[in-house]
Parts: C-alpha cells; sequence; structure tokens
C-alpha cells in the first residue's frame, strides 16, 4: 500500500471509527435489540443463521479495517477528536432540529392557530435550554 500523509491517516481513522459504529448498530438491528431512544421502532429478529451470517460478515469487515490501519501504521487507539468537542457538535445538531419547532418554520406545513404557534414555541424552547445545558457540560472540558 502506498503511504498516506498524516491528514489522510486521521481521515481513514476517522471513517473506520464510523463504520464500525454503524456495523455495530447493523449488529443489533438484526438481533432484533431496540435501541434505548425513545421512539426506537423494535423490530422481529433474524433467523439464526442469517444473524450468524450478519456477525461474521462484521468481523470480517472489523479485521479487514484493522488489517488495513497496522499496515499503513495507524494506531487505533489514537484519538481523533477528542469527545467534548464531539459532543458539542452532535447538539449544535440537535439544537439546529429543535429551532424547526418554532412556528415561524413549522408555519411552512400549513397556517398555524395563535395557541399552537405559543405551544410549539414552548416546546422549542424547552427543548434547547436541555440542549443548552448538555452543551455547557461537554464545553467545560474545554476551558480546563
Amino acid at each position: 500500500m502506498t503511504a498516506l500523509r498524516e491528514v489522510h491517516k486521521k481521515q481513514l481513522l476517522r471513517t473506520f471509527m464510523h463504520l464500525d459504529q454503524m456495523v455495530s448498530k447493523v449488529e443489533r438491528i438484526a438481533d432484533g435489540r431496540r435501541s434505548a431512544a425513545t421512539f426506537s421502532r423494535g423490530c422481529k429478529p433474524l433467523e439464526p443463521d442469517k444473524r450468524e451470517a450478519v456477525r461474521e460478515c462484521a468481523a470480517r469487515l472489523r479485521d479487514t479495517m484493522r488489517r488495513i490501519l497496522a499496515e499503513k501504521g495507524i494506531r487505533i487507539d489514537a484519538p481523533s477528536v477528542e469527545v467534548s468537542r464531539s459532543i458539542h457538535a452532535l447538539v449544535t445538531f440537535l439544537d439546529i432540529a429543535a429551532e424547526e419547532l418554532r412556528p415561524k418554520h413549522m408555519q411552512r406545513y400549513g397556517t398555524l392557530t395563535e395557541e399552537a404557534a405559543a405551544e410549539l414555541d414552548a416546546v422549542a424552547t424547552e427543548i434547547q435550554q436541555l440542549l443548552k445545558q448538555m452543551a455547557s457540560i461537554s464545553r467545560r472540558d474545554w476551558d480546563s
């Protein structure tokens, strides 16, 4: 394999880390396990032979990613992103989604009564306040 610049190595590691997380989700779905998310939908598990085939494919994928990282001299335990910054980025996206609940955005889907507008505004405010608390917790690590 050809040599990669450091920036490319970091991106390769981040991509493999993301793939690993997504493969874990595939395995959970194949097992019929539900997420802790409030709006998660349960699903019927795969038949045992198919479930085992998914696990085997996942294991081969992980082995392949480990082999490639080793060939490139990339340590798996090397942190690529500070957890606090990752949390902050995700909370920022969640805040944007909550902002979309405000009447000025929801009116794109049709006219709202004053009561409905006030309710949606209160919902967005409540959600965004909780998200700000979460963001402030993750931001504390940056200050130390």
